[in-house]
Order: C-alpha cells, then sequence, then structure tokens
C-alpha cells in the first residue's frame, strides 16, 4: 500500500515511452529513483546524462505517483516516456545498486569551504552505460546539478598496495607506536610525542590522488590532528600542495574522514604535515589511506531557497578499513536484502530508453 514519499524514499516507476505523434505507448524499463541531499524535498524534476551521450528528463507529480517527460540516445528519434509509481521502499546505504551513488560533500562561497552534509542518490533506468550528470529540484526552490568525475559505480583505488616506507618527523619506537603502522597491518597506532610533526609516504610508482582518508586513535581525542598540509612530489625536491584543512576534528575513536585533494598530477612522495592538534602536546593516527584518481567524485553547483548558488563539490564515500582490534562476533539476526530489494535488481525489461 502507498504510504506517501519521504526522503529516504526510493520509488519504483513502470515507464512507457511513445514516439512523438504517436498515439501507441510501448512498455519500457522500470525507473528507479532515489535524491537525498539533506535539504530538498521530493524532487519535482530530474535529468541525467550517461557516458554516451544519452539524455533523458522527467518532471514528478506532488505525490511521487507519476512521471512524464523525454528522452533520446544518441543517433536514434526522440522519445516521449511516462511512468506510474510501482513500488515505494526505504533507501538503505549498501543497496545502492547500478546507477547509485553516496558522497561526503562540500559548499564553496566566497573562498569559504566547509562541510555540506551527504549526498545520496540512485537513478537506474535499466541502462548499462554509468551516469555523467545530473540535476534536480523541488518545488521549494532547491536544486542540485553535478558532473561526476567518475562514474564507475565500482568504487575507489585503495592505494594500499603500491605503499612502501613512511617516515616520520617523531615516533614512539619503544611502544611500537611507528609511522610505518599506518599502512601496514598493525593493532599498533602511531605516536609522537609532540603536537607538530611531518610524515612521509612512499609509493612503488608515481599516481594521481584524488582523496585521502585519515582514522582516529583509539583514545585521548585532544592527540587527534586538527590542522594539516598534504603535498606531493614525483622528484623529492619540487613539491605541491594538494590540500590544507583547519579545524577539523573526529567524532569518535576509529572514525575514518575522507578529503578532496587536488588533481594536479602524479606523485611517488606525499607529505602530511600536521601543523596542530586539539590540545595534546602529544599526536596520533591510526591509519592513513590514499584514493587514486578516478576513484569517484563530482563537481557542480547547489542552489538553496531564496539563495544564491554555491559550489558544490562530493566524494565518493568508502568502506571503513578493517577493524584493527579483536573480532567482534556478528550480531544474531542480521538483516539481509528484502526481497522487494531483489526484484528491483533484477525485474528488467529487456528493452531500455537507451535502445529505442
Amino acid at each position: 500500500m502507498y504510504s506517501g514519499p519521504t526522503e529516504s524514499s526510493m520509488f519504483a516507476f513502470r515507464m512507457w515511452r511513445r514516439v512523438p505523434d504517436s498515439a501507441r505507448w510501448r512498455p519500457t524499463s522500470r525507473l528507479l529513483v532515489h535524491v537525498n541531499d539533506g535539504v530538498s524535498g521530493m524532487p519535482a524534476h530530474l535529468s541525467w546524462g550517461t557516458e554516451d551521450g544519452g539524455q533523458s528528463s522527467v518532471g514528478f507529480a506532488a505525490n511521487m505517483e507519476s512521471c512524464y517527460g523525454h528522452g533520446r540516445r544518441p543517433g536514434r528519434h526522440v522519445v516521449e516516456l511516462r511512468g506510474e509509481l510501482d513500488h515505494q521502499v526505504r533507501y538503505a546505504r549498501g543497496a545502492e545498486g547500478p546507477g547509485g551513488y553516496e558522497f561526503d560533500t562540500e559548499v564553496e562561497d566566497s573562498g569559504d569551504r566547509r562541510p555540506a552534509g551527504r549526498l545520496r542518490f540512485r537513478i537506474d533506468d535499466g541502462g548499462q552505460t554509468p551516469l555523467q550528470w545530473v540535476s534536480w529540484g523541488d518545488d521549494a526552490g532547491n536544486g542540485v546539478s553535478l558532473t561526476l568525475r567518475s562514474t564507475r559505480p565500482s568504487g575507489s583505488a585503495d592505494l594500499g598496495g603500491l605503499m612502501g616506507t613512511v617516515r616520520a618527523s617523531a615516533e614512539f619506537r619503544d611502544a611500537g607506536e611507528v609511522a610505518q603502522n599506518l599502512v601496514d597491518p598493525s593493532p599498533h597506532k602511531w605516536f609522537a610525542p609532540h603536537d607538530r610533526a611531518w610524515l612521509e609516504f612512499r609509493l612503488a610508482e608515481p599516481v594521481t590522488v584524488d582523496r585521502y582518508v585519515l582514522t582516529s586513535a583509539n583514545d585521548a581525542p585532544d592527540r587527534d590532528p586538527a590542522a594539516w598540509t598534504l603535498r606531493g612530489s614525483a622528484d623529492g625536491h619540487t613539491w605541491r600542495t594538494l590540500d590544507t584543512r583547519s579545524g577539523q576534528s573526529f567524532a569518535k575513536r576509529h572514525q575514518s574522514r575522507t578529503y578532496q585533494a587536488a588533481v594536479l598530477g602524479p606523485c611517488d612522495r606525499l607529505r602530511l604535515d600536521i601543523t596542530g592538534n586539539n590540545g595534546s602536546p602529544h599526536l596520533q593516527l591510526e591509519a592513513v589511506r590514499f584514493l587514486a584518481d578516478g576513484s569517484g567524485g563530482f563537481v557542480g553547483l547547489r542552489r538553496r531557497a531564496g539563495q544564491a548558488p554555491v559550489t558544490y563539490h562530493g566524494v565518493r564515500r568508502t568502506s571503513h578499513p578493517p577493524h584493527r582490534g579483536p573480532a567482534r562476533p556478528a550480531s544474531a539476526g542480521a538483516p539481509t536484502t528484502s526481497p522487494v530489494m531483489k526484484q528491483f535488481a533484477t525485474d528488467r525489461s529487456s528493452r531500455t530508453v537507451r535502445d529505442l
């Protein structure tokens, strides 16, 4: 039974298409839609494009019970589209599926960059070509338009396999809390008896880094880094700034936070200069990870009702690194994929909008 739309809903529409000026509607592939940027209401309109140049655009009824629009595949005729709501389910993380994305975002306004929360969307019209751009808006005047920097939903390219030695300006060798622990499987963290320190990471080959992940250690939040600069070099002499942060904090222990880096070309050396923490005379981290260019992100704009648009950036969320402490038993009765979600993933027509 239809329960009414919410921001956490994913909608499945039965779709039909027809050639303009034709009276006959033909069934086509089901359309799955979920968009949630934390502020906007239900989408009033949605447009998307794919890497092969295909484009589609639909508008939704206020209660999301129907939609109408148009689409075209390169070299094919424009077609009209219409849809009726078939199912509505709660969108759950981990069930992104084809066309599904989840990002940590930032906005930049007058040079001031700040976190802007989580963005999740899924747009699946049954085709196989990855998305390239997406745009949507609600009736209140909120809207998002973005272009994906990587359109491969397979996730990130973790550079852990290319990591070599790690040097540090200071470490606690007597306790085994050395810098190499940051990239190697180890029950220990890195600890430095100073409130400032640098870490230098060597890679087996030059790679263009797109983002990086810092993981807080097991205790003493005041030892967490709060300000730093990440630099990269291809020769050990010329260093380019990839990212600078200040006022950072970790909400809990063993928390991983992902940061976007400027894409400035391949580097085989990365240097993290930590210039401040949260009040302790010491520093510590549990892990540092680097992700390759193309691991996922977007650039675009975001508009809030009654406000001017601002620059909008996102980095693809990554899974947490394996827990380094004792293994925890799995909870009894762990949830499994619902039959409805399995049906969404498998029950598709053999024809799609892009096959027209």
